[in-house]
Protein backbone atom coordinates (compact mmCIF):
# COMPACT_ATOMS: atom_id res chain seq x y z
CA UNK A 1 0.00 0.00 0.00
CA UNK A 2 1.33 3.48 -0.88
CA UNK A 3 2.11 5.87 1.95
CA UNK A 4 2.03 9.63 1.53
CA UNK A 5 4.10 11.80 3.85
CA UNK A 6 4.23 15.62 4.04
CA UNK A 7 7.41 17.16 5.44
CA UNK A 8 8.07 20.63 6.80
CA UNK A 9 9.45 21.90 3.46
CA UNK A 10 6.12 21.46 1.61
CA UNK A 11 7.37 18.29 0.01
CA UNK A 12 5.28 15.16 -0.27
CA UNK A 13 6.98 11.81 -0.27
CA UNK A 14 5.06 8.98 -1.87
CA UNK A 15 6.37 5.64 -0.68
CA UNK A 16 5.33 3.25 -3.40
CA UNK A 17 6.49 0.24 -1.48
CA UNK A 18 7.72 0.90 2.04
CA UNK A 19 9.15 -2.59 2.33
CA UNK A 20 11.32 -2.18 -0.79
CA UNK A 21 12.40 1.33 0.22
CA UNK A 22 11.30 2.86 -3.11
CA UNK A 23 10.02 6.41 -2.81
CA UNK A 24 9.42 9.47 -4.90
CA UNK A 25 9.61 13.00 -3.51
CA UNK A 26 7.53 15.77 -5.05
CA UNK A 27 8.68 19.33 -4.35
CA UNK A 28 5.62 21.55 -4.63
CA UNK A 29 7.73 24.72 -4.44
CA UNK A 30 9.01 23.93 -7.96
CA UNK A 31 5.58 23.19 -9.40
CA UNK A 32 2.89 25.47 -10.75
CA UNK A 33 0.02 23.58 -9.16
CA UNK A 34 -2.59 26.08 -10.32
CA UNK A 35 -1.50 25.82 -13.97
CA UNK A 36 -1.27 22.02 -13.84
CA UNK A 37 -4.69 21.75 -12.21
CA UNK A 38 -6.18 24.12 -14.78
CA UNK A 39 -4.64 22.06 -17.59
CA UNK A 40 -6.03 18.85 -16.10
CA UNK A 41 -9.51 20.37 -15.77
CA UNK A 42 -9.29 21.69 -19.35
CA UNK A 43 -8.29 18.24 -20.60
CA UNK A 44 -11.25 16.67 -18.81
CA UNK A 45 -13.59 19.36 -20.16
CA UNK A 46 -12.27 18.80 -23.70
CA UNK A 47 -13.00 15.09 -23.31
CA UNK A 48 -16.56 15.83 -22.20
CA UNK A 49 -17.10 18.25 -25.10
CA UNK A 50 -15.78 15.71 -27.59
CA UNK A 51 -18.08 13.04 -26.19
CA UNK A 52 -20.99 15.50 -26.22
CA UNK A 53 -20.42 16.28 -29.90
CA UNK A 54 -20.31 12.57 -30.74
CA UNK A 55 -23.47 11.89 -28.75
CA UNK A 56 -25.24 14.89 -30.32
CA UNK A 57 -24.48 13.59 -33.82
CA UNK A 58 -25.67 10.11 -32.85
CA UNK A 59 -28.86 11.57 -31.34
CA UNK A 60 -29.60 13.65 -34.44
CA UNK A 61 -29.20 10.57 -36.64
CA UNK A 62 -31.47 8.57 -34.34
CA UNK A 63 -34.34 11.10 -34.25
CA UNK A 64 -34.05 12.52 -37.76
CA UNK A 65 -37.56 12.48 -39.20
CA UNK A 66 -36.46 13.38 -42.71
CA UNK A 67 -35.55 9.82 -43.69
CA UNK A 68 -38.91 8.90 -45.18
CA UNK A 69 -41.27 10.05 -47.91
CA UNK A 70 -44.98 9.52 -48.58
CA UNK A 71 -46.70 8.69 -51.85
CA UNK A 72 -50.45 9.20 -51.77
CA UNK A 73 -53.17 7.77 -53.97
CA UNK A 74 -56.91 8.36 -53.99
CA UNK A 75 -57.92 4.81 -53.11
CA UNK A 76 -56.43 1.67 -51.59
CA UNK A 77 -57.11 -0.09 -54.91
CA UNK A 78 -54.78 2.37 -56.63
CA UNK A 79 -52.08 1.64 -54.05
CA UNK A 80 -52.37 -2.10 -54.61
CA UNK A 81 -52.37 -1.68 -58.40
CA UNK A 82 -49.28 0.54 -58.22
CA UNK A 83 -47.41 -1.91 -55.99
CA UNK A 84 -48.30 -4.85 -58.25
CA UNK A 85 -47.28 -3.02 -61.44
CA UNK A 86 -43.96 -1.88 -59.94
CA UNK A 87 -43.28 -5.32 -58.46
CA UNK A 88 -42.92 -3.85 -55.00
CA UNK A 89 -45.85 -5.59 -53.34
CA UNK A 90 -43.51 -8.21 -51.88
CA UNK A 91 -41.55 -5.43 -50.14
CA UNK A 92 -44.60 -4.21 -48.26
CA UNK A 93 -48.01 -2.68 -48.59
CA UNK A 94 -47.55 0.50 -46.58
CA UNK A 95 -43.94 0.86 -45.46
CA UNK A 96 -41.30 -0.03 -48.02
CA UNK A 97 -37.56 -0.38 -47.49
CA UNK A 98 -36.14 2.57 -49.42
CA UNK A 99 -32.84 0.79 -50.07
CA UNK A 100 -34.72 -2.14 -51.62
CA UNK A 101 -36.84 0.17 -53.79
CA UNK A 102 -33.75 2.10 -54.94
CA UNK A 103 -31.95 -1.14 -55.80
CA UNK A 104 -34.91 -2.42 -57.82
CA UNK A 105 -35.05 0.90 -59.68
CA UNK A 106 -31.34 0.64 -60.48
CA UNK A 107 -30.44 3.64 -58.34
CA UNK A 108 -27.14 3.30 -56.51
CA UNK A 109 -27.22 5.19 -53.22
CA UNK A 110 -23.81 6.31 -51.99
CA UNK A 111 -24.82 7.86 -48.66
CA UNK A 112 -23.47 6.25 -45.51
CA UNK A 113 -25.64 3.72 -43.74
CA UNK A 114 -25.77 4.68 -40.05
CA UNK A 115 -24.60 2.04 -37.59
CA UNK A 116 -27.32 0.12 -35.83
CA UNK A 117 -26.73 -0.25 -32.14
CA UNK A 118 -26.68 -3.88 -31.09
CA UNK A 119 -27.99 -5.02 -27.76
CA UNK A 120 -27.86 -8.21 -25.77
CA UNK A 121 -31.06 -9.76 -24.51
CA UNK A 122 -31.08 -10.55 -20.83
CA UNK A 123 -31.99 -14.25 -20.65
CA UNK A 124 -33.83 -13.81 -17.33
CA UNK A 125 -36.01 -11.00 -18.68
CA UNK A 126 -36.55 -12.91 -21.91
CA UNK A 127 -37.77 -15.93 -19.95
CA UNK A 128 -40.07 -13.71 -17.88
CA UNK A 129 -41.59 -12.20 -21.04
CA UNK A 130 -42.66 -15.51 -22.53
CA UNK A 131 -46.39 -16.19 -22.44
CA UNK A 132 -47.72 -18.41 -19.72
CA UNK A 133 -48.85 -21.87 -20.70
CA UNK A 134 -52.54 -22.19 -21.42
CA UNK A 135 -54.08 -24.33 -18.68
CA UNK A 136 -57.31 -24.76 -20.62
CA UNK A 137 -59.44 -23.12 -17.94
Amino acid sequence: MDEIKLNINNEITLDKSPTLNQSETIDFTKMDIEAETLQEVNDILAGFKSRQATEQARYEDAVDSQFWIAICFQTSEQVEEFLKKTGWLDIGEKYLDGLEVAQRMGIGLTSDIPPIQRFKLDSTLLEMSRPLRDTGQ
